[in-house]
This record gives structure tokens, C-alpha cells and sequence, in this order.
């Protein structure tokens, strides 16, 4: 089994802004901001699975990611200072599109609740603001590697499910391996 490497990992990401923005969380890591690592994690994810819904609206004219994209849309005009559309984002991707393993969806819950520890001080506790240690966010960078910047849009199992459909409606034309590949 090899070793995780987020450096090359970070090389391999799918859409350039989302790999520009994933550069933030880098630098924070390294430099031992784990906190600001964290909480910068959050954002680009939220970031990347937008851009996989605009992706798929616009290439594919996928009308699930064009119904979720304008829900958020219509969520940000009605309270434009919430940041509750990205909860939301998140389920709705995860029940609707199929993006999401059940253990990516359950790593991206876990690190939304770090990052608002980590973001919004807790006046009941010693420290007001959660640290969290290197090697839970080493873990919570590459659980969402994994599960979501490194995934293309159309790995939505809708599109991989219609995707394969279609290759079997066309087996006929497809006599050999030759010809699958071409």
C-alpha cells in the first residue's frame, strides 16, 4: 500500500480554481496553521462541488444540478450572510446525485463540525477557539481528496449509470474489445 501524498494528490486535482484555492490550504498546513487549514478546507469543498454542478449543468444539461444550483442561488439572495446553503449543498448532493460515498458524506459532516470549531470561539470552554492536531488534518485533507476534489463531475452514478446504459443499448455495434476501445 503506498503512502498518501497530498502534495502529489494536489497535483491531480480535477478543476484549476478549485486546485488555485486548494493552494491556500497547503500553505496553511504546512506552516502548522492547522486551524486556518481547516477552516480554508471547508471553503474549497464547498467550492469544488459547486463547480461540479455547474459543470454538469452546463456540459451535460444536467436539470438536478441546475435545480440545486438555483435553489442555492434563490437561498443566498433571501440571506445573503448565511452560510446554512452549505449544509444543505452537501445533502443535497449526497441524496440526489449520488456524488457521495456514504463515508465521503459522513468525512464531509465531520469536517464541517471541525471547522466551525474551529472558526467560531465557544465561550464554555478554556480555549474559545478548537486546535485541531496535524494528523486530523492531514486526515480530514485527504478523506476529502479522495471523496471529492479528485472525482470528475461525471462521476455522479446518474451519469455513470446512463452512461453505461447507453453502451449496452449499442453492444451489437461493439462486437470486440477492439471495438469497445475505439
Amino acid at each position: 500500500m503506498e503512502d498518501f501524498s497530498i502534495d502529489l494528490s494536489a497535483e491531480k486535482i480535477v478543476d484549476a480554481k478549485t486546485k488555485e484555492y486548494f493552494s491556500e490550504v497547503m500553505g496553511s498546513y504546512m506552516n502548522g496553521n492547522y486551524r486556518s487549514s481547516v477552516v480554508m478546507l471547508w471553503t474549497v469543498v464547498i467550492c469544488d462541488l459547486v463547480y461540479k454542478l455547474q459543470v454538469l449543468r452546463d456540459l451535460y444539461q444536467d436539470q438536478i444540478a441546475t435545480s440545486i444550483l438555483e435553489a442555492v442561488e434563490q437561498k443566498q439572495q433571501k440571506n445573503p450572510n448565511s452560510p446554512e446553503w452549505e449544509s444543505w449543498l452537501v445533502e443535497e448532493i449526497n441524496t440526489r446525485m449520488h456524488f457521495l460515498e456514504a463515508a465521503d458524506y459522513q468525512s464531509l459532516v465531520h469536517l464541517q463540525k471541525i471547522r466551525h470549531l474551529s472558526a467560531h470561539p465557544v465561550l464554555s470552554g478554556v480555549n474559545l477557539l478548537f486546535s485541531p492536531t496535524k494528523e486530523t488534518v492531514r486526515a480530514l485533507i485527504r478523506s476529502v481528496m479522495e471523496g471529492v476534489l479528485l472525482k470528475p463531475p461525471v462521476f455522479s452514478k446518474k451519469i455513470v449509470s446512463e452512461f453505461v446504459q447507453d453502451i449496452a443499448s449499442k453492444k451489437d455495434l461493439l462486437p470486440d474489445d477492439d471495438a469497445l476501445q475505439k
